[in-house]
C-alpha cells in the first residue's frame, strides 16, 4: 500500500507540475464561481472491487483570492461475473458514490490548489435478488491544477484519496481529468 501511495504521489506531482509553465496568463482572476465535470481512473480498496472508470462534477465559490469552498460528487461502478462451479457463474454489480463539501487553498503558482473533501461515501452492491447498501462518513485530501485555455474555460487534473470510515471502511484514489467553466 505504501508503495502504491508513493507512486501515486509522484505521478500526481508530475501531472500537475508539468503544465505550470504552460498556464495562460490571460485567465480572468476576478471570476468567482466554477462548475465542471471530471472523469478518469478510480482505484477503490473495498473488497470485491478493482480499478474502474470514475466520473463526477464539482462546483466552487471563491471566498478570497486564495480560498474556495464548494460541492463535489464522484461515482464509479463495476459489473463482474464470478464463476462458482463448472458452467455456473454469478453476476455482481457494485457502485461507490462520494459526495459532500470541499475547500481549497490556491497557491501563488497559477492554477495549483490543495484542499480537503468531507462528506458521505455510499457503497451499494447487488447480485441477483440480493442487494446491500452502506453509507459512511468520508474525508480526504485532494490536489488540483487548472490550465486556462480561454478566460472562462480550463482543463486540468484532480488527484484525491477519500477515506470512508466505519465498519467495512475503505479508501478510493481518484485520478481525474477536469473541464471547468468559470463565471
Amino acid at each position: 500500500m505504501r508503495k502504491i501511495l508513493g507512486s501515486l504521489f509522484i505521478v500526481a506531482a508530475m501531472a500537475l507540475g508539468t503544465a505550470v509553465p504552460l498556464r495562460n496568463a490571460n485567465a480572468d482572476p476576478t471570476l468567482g464561481v466554477t462548475i465542471g465535470g471530471m472523469g478518469g481512473l478510480a482505484l477503490p480498496s473495498a473488497d470485491g472491487t478493482s480499478s474502474r472508470f470514475g466520473w463526477g462534477f464539482e462546483g466552487d465559490y471563491k471566498l478570497t483570492d486564495s480560498f474556495t469552498a464548494g460541492l463535489y460528487y464522484i461515482t464509479s461502478s463495476q459489473s463482474i461475473t464470478v464463476p462458482i462451479n463448472a458452467g455456473a457463474s454469478v453476476s455482481t454489480d457494485n457502485a461507490i458514490h462520494l459526495y459532500g463539501v470541499q475547500g481549497a487553498y490556491h497557491f501563488y503558482i497559477p492554477g495549483f490548489a490543495l484542499g480537503l473533501r468531507a462528506g458521505i461515501g455510499n457503497t451499494s452492491s447487488s447480485s441477483g435478488s440480493i442487494s446491500n447498501s452502506n453509507t459512511q462518513f468520508a474525508l480526504g485530501p485532494y490536489a488540483s491544477y487548472d490550465w486556462h485555455f480561454a478566460s472562462m474555460w480550463s482543463f486540468g487534473g484532480d488527484a484525491s484519496i477519500i477515506f470512508v470510515t466505519g465498519s467495512g471502511s475503505y479508501n478510493e484514489v481518484n485520478l481525474l481529468a477536469t473541464l471547468k467553466v468559470w463565471f
